[in-house]
């Protein structure tokens, strides 16, 4: 062992007891640390909440309102086009992650849309002991990740191996209307929890809910944060791979410090901790993020 400071919270545990601490059936090991699960819609809805309430007369939350196309004025201000009419700024903010490029038409091959598939799991009968750590579960074709809530219930993602081979019903593909259905919804319909977990066998748990989301990949895994490259009062904080919520809360510290001083990446990367390859820039897109 090397001893690195960043394993220092990071606990392993060997076959010998793996099954019986994670309660995976057939685990071969396992490593734990500590985290924190959030609940994105309260957050942001929170968040909002008391925005207008501190700032009643300087925020304006236009809820269900695409910005369809972004073009700059004679005079270099933003002017967002929406369906319910243009608005005009001298600074934004593109937190639009896997969205980007169709605002930004220049990030096509650098952001890429993937669509994922998750679902939320309800048991029918109590379970004992009640889960309380989130996982991510490597199977051998891949890896699910799965957040216990209070209630008993289970959200889970993964199964990407099913339609994996099908590249453009995933790949490139931004259309979070249509699921995957069919064989691929099999996998979380199948007594799911009840093959993973032990103690779930008599839970006659299943879901009541299976969706997709679109997440924005790019080709070195880093996101792209910063200043969009040549332009004066456009910001942005997307690109996130899937793991966005480890790292968007940060970052939009960075952007907003960027965005009210006029500061560079460079400028306050080491404040906030960020990682060099966060940045984005000309160079990294002619790399297509690679």
């Amino acid at each position: 062992m090397k001893g690195e400071a960043w394993t220092k919270h990071v606990s392993y545990l060997g076959p010998e007891i793996a099954v019986q601490v994670t309660g995976i059936k057939d685990a071969v090991g396992a490593f734990s640390s500590p985290c924190a699960s959030f609940w994105p819609y309260k957050l942001v809805t929170g968040l909002l909440s008391k925005l207008l309430e501190r700032y009643p007369g300087r925020l304006n939350v236009q809820t269900t309102t695409p910005v369809t196309s972004l073009t700059a004025s004679s005079s270099g201000i933003n002017v967002l086009h929406t369906p319910r009419g243009t608005l005009h700024a001298t600074n934004i903010v593109l937190a639009t992650n896997a969205y980007t490029a169709g605002l930004l038409p220049s990030f096509t091959n650098t952001i890429t849309p993937v669509k994922g598939m998750a679902c939320h799991i309800t048991p029918k009968e109590a379970v004992h002991p009640h889960l309380n750590n989130t996982y991510n579960i490597h199977f051998p074709p891949g890896v699910d990740y799965l957040n216990p809530r209070p209630d008993g219930g289970i959200v889970v993602g993964g199964g990407s191996w099913l339609f994996k081979a099908d590249k453009s019903s995933w790949w490139n593909n931004f259309d979070d209307g249509e699921r995957f259905g069919g064989e691929v919804e099999k996998y979380w319909t199948d007594s799911y929890m009840q093959k993973t977990f032990l103690g779930w066998e008599d839970s006659r748990a299943g879901p009541d809910c299976i969706w997709v989301g679109i997440m924005g990949y790019t080709g070195d895994g880093m996101p792209h944060v910063g200043r969009v490259p040549g332009t004066k009062g456009q910001w942005m904080l997307a690109g996130f791979n899937g793991g966005g919520m480890a790292l968007i809360a940060t970052a939009a510290k960075a952007v907003a410090k960027m965005v009210l001083e006029d500061k560079g990446f460079g400028d306050v990367k080491g404040e906030f901790g960020l990682l060099e390859g966060m940045g984005t820039g000309a160079e990294r897109m002619e790399l297509g993020g690679k």
